[in-house]
């Protein structure tokens, strides 16, 4: 094989954003056990399951509106980034209010508990709003410096909190909105962008018919996979309460096998969703030849988590934090298929094809919960292993469809 048949279209965009997001990890690789360890299992388990209700009731404060950027011209994207951030104070407001009724219990814990949903609400949604608009101009650079941020600030935030004996899990969760509202200041929001005056009803009346069709199929759709993704801890959280210490290594074994999977995956599918927009053909071509040096990474890490990972888990978290080592056996099917396969799965929005994704993650939420609902009786590292397979079984066929879509798709004039 020639070295000229491995070259890579837009190497500096995968490099750009590949290097930002390996720098965000190295840091976070650092900055989770810190935070376990100074949380302690239980705390640490709490927040998992919070902030994992958080991630899924985020997709009904921005309905995915961010990824209408790829489709609007440049006049409705400044009335869209006008609108947007009005849209979410008043959606996360709504939300977390109702939210914070369910759990009501009359004391602080009410009032720390609607200020982390609230302020995570806006300050997430916010952060991946600039990520979207910053792919869609080509600005990568910005993308990874933001991330960086974010990463380095986290710890930096909680340390603080733990400082002051605010210990409780809300401070995890404040701590990492603070990290993302901070690096969207200082490093996504970095145009002197126009914005549009039009009120904020207007807006609505103008917007709707062009974004109709990204929040009808992708809200619905993108709830639904975040719902699959941490169904694990909600399912067994609802379910018993006592699991909070082994939901907190089953997290832990996330944060450090599939976590850092998705950071590639979303390094390489921003890279992916704009060749996808130029040039279809050019998008797969690339895409097969990221492959190789994917599944290269996979087989390496796969590896090292089945040989070394209980010994690992032992030196940097110490002995109490060993069982995460199993969970990361269980979770390498799933990390291994979405390491590889899962970055092309991200441009149904590019490929107008909502619907198709929609319904794939209603059937792809089924079969999750009903392996992860059959297998919770047989024990939580049992419904861990049912869900890595189901997961991986039903990323391969995402990745199927997208596949053909793109090889018969066309040039998206935007």
């Amino acid at each position: 094989m020639k070295i000229s048949s491995l070259k890579i279209d837009n190497l500096g965009a995968y490099l750009t954003t590949g290097g930002g997001v390996a720098a965000a990890q190295l840091i976070s690789f650092a900055s989770i056990p810190f935070i376990a360890r100074l949380s302690g299992p239980e705390i640490f388990g709490q927040y998992s399951y919070y902030f994992s209700l958080i991630t899924v009731l985020c997709v009904f404060c921005s309905f995915k509106l961010e990824l209408s950027f790829f489709t609007l011209n440049d006049k409705d994207i400044q009335i869209l980034e006008s609108f947007f951030f009005k849209h979410i104070l008043l959606c996360g407001g709504l939300i977390a209010s109702a939210f914070t009724a369910i759990y009501y219990s009359g004391d602080l814990a009410d009032i720390l508990l609607f200020l982390s949903f609230f302020f995570s609400f806006f300050a997430i949604c916010g952060f991946e709003f600039r990520i979207q608009k910053n792919i869609k101009l080509g600005e990568f650079m910005w993308n990874a410096k933001g991330r960086v941020c974010r990463a380095a600030l986290f710890p930096l935030f909680y340390g603080f909190f733990y400082f002051i004996d605010f210990t409780t899990f809300h401070s995890i969760i404040i701590a990492f909105a603070c990290a993302n509202l901070t690096a969207d200041i200082v490093f996504l929001n970095n145009k002197k962008a126009e914005h549009s005056t039009l009120p904020f009803i207007a807006s609505i009346r103008h917007l709707w018919p062009k974004v109709k069709r990204t929040v009808l199929y992708l809200t619905p759709a993108h709830f639904l996979n975040r719902y699959t993704s941490g169904a694990i801890i909600l399912i067994a959280g609802f379910y018993d309460e006592s699991y909070a210490a082994e939901i907190a290594l089953y997290a832990i074994a996330v944060k450090f096998l599939v976590a850092p999977a998705n950071i590639v995956i979303s390094a390489t599918s921003d890279v992916i969703k704009r060749e996808v927009l130029v040039n279809p053909k050019a998008a797969l071509k690339n895409f097969k030849k990221i492959s190789l040096f994917t599944v290269s990474i996979g087989a390496v890490v796969s590896g090292v988590v089945y040989f070394l990972g209980a010994p690992i888990a032992a030196l940097v978290l110490g002995e109490s934090w060993i069982g995460v080592a199993d969970y990361a056996v269980a979770l390498l099917p799933y990390f291994l298929v979405i390491l590889i396969f899962s970055p092309i799965t991200h441009t149904y929005v590019i490929l107008k094809r909502q619907d198709i994704d929609f319904y794939w993650q209603v059937f792809n939420a089924i079969a999750i919960s009903c392996a992860v609902l059959v297998a919770i009786n047989s024990g939580f590292l049992m419904a861990v292993k049912m869900y890595s397979v189901t997961a991986a079984a039903m990323m391969l066929v995402s990745f199927l469809i997208c596949y053909k879509l793109i090889s018969e798709h066309e040039v998206v004039q935007c």
